[in-house]
C-alpha cells in the first residue's frame, strides 16, 4: 500500500496487468458477476478503501456489489471507477469478464455525463444562485446507455442485466452539509438526479423489449 501510494490510474492499470499476466483466468467464460459504472458501485458503510487491481481504482472497503457476490455466492470482478462517463465503457478490457458463463451484471452511468454532483458542488461554493453546469441531455445519455446495454447484452446472453440507479443527494429543507444551497438550487439538482435514473429505466426498458425479439 505504501509503495502504490501516489501512483497515477495509468500506472495502477499497468501494474494490475503485470500480475494479471501471473495469475490463472479462473472464469475464461465469464465472471459470474461483473460490476461496472461510476461511484454508485462504491457504496459502502466504510471510509476506508483499498486498490481494486482489476479496475486499477480505489473502492470502498465491503462496497455493496461485494456484500451481493458475497451473498449469492457469486465471485466479482468489479470493473467500475468514481467519476466515469458512459464513454468510459469503451475504453474497458471486457473480454477476460464478461462471457457466456456470466450470471449477473450491474450497471450504473449517466449521473456524471449530466454532471449532477458537479452541479452540487457549484451550488454550494456561492451564497446566493449559482451558475448552470452545462452537461448532456436526458435523451443523449439515454442513446448513449442503450448502446452500451446492448452491448453487454451480446456479451453476456445468459446473464440478468440490472442498471442501478442514483440516492436522493439533497433534500428540500436546508441541509447542514450544503449551507450555500437555496430551495431553488435543491430542486433542480433533484430534478437534475432523477433525469438521471429515467434515463437508465427507458434505457434498460428499450433494450429488454430488444432483447426479448432477438435472443
Amino acid at each position: 500500500k505504501k509503495h502504490l501510494h501516489g501512483l497515477t490510474k495509468t500506472q495502477l492499470a499497468e501494474i494490475g496487468k503485470k500480475i494479471g499476466l501471473n495469475t490463472p483466468n479462473l472464469y475464461p467464460q465469464g465472471y459470474p458477476m461483473v460490476s461496472i459504472g461510476d461511484s454508485t458501485m462504491a457504496l459502502a458503510p466504510t471510509k476506508n478503501q483499498a486498490l481494486n487491481l482489476v479496475s486499477a481504482c480505489h473502492h470502498f472497503v465491503g462496497a455493496w456489489p461485494l456484500q451481493v457476490s458475497t451473498a449469492l455466492g457469486l465471485p466479482l470482478a468489479d470493473l467500475s471507477c468514481s467519476g466515469e462517463v458512459t464513454a468510459s465503457y469503451w475504453k474497458k478490457n471486457l473480454g477476460p469478464y464478461l462471457g457466456p458463463r456470466t450470471q449477473l451484471v450491474v450497471i450504473s452511468y449517466g449521473s456524471n455525463d449530466m454532471r449532477v454532483v458537479a452541479q452540487l458542488a457549484t451550488y454550494n461554493a456561492h451564497l446566493g444562485t449559482g451558475k448552470k453546469v452545462q452537461g448532456r441531455s436526458r435523451k443523449d445519455v439515454e442513446q448513449s446507455l442503450i448502446t452500451i446495454l446492448k452491448d453487454v447484452r451480446k456479451r453476456v446472453p445468459n446473464a440478468l442485466i440490472l442498471t442501478v440507479g442514483y440516492l436522493p443527494l439533497v433534500q428540500e429543507k436546508h441541509c447542514v452539509n450544503l449551507p450555500n444551497m437555496t430551495p431553488f438550487e435543491n430542486t433542480r439538482v433533484r430534478h437534475l438526479r432523477e433525469a438521471a435514473d429515467q434515463a437508465l429505466t427507458t434505457a434498460s426498458k428499450t433494450v429488454a423489449r430488444m432483447s426479448e425479439q432477438q435472443w
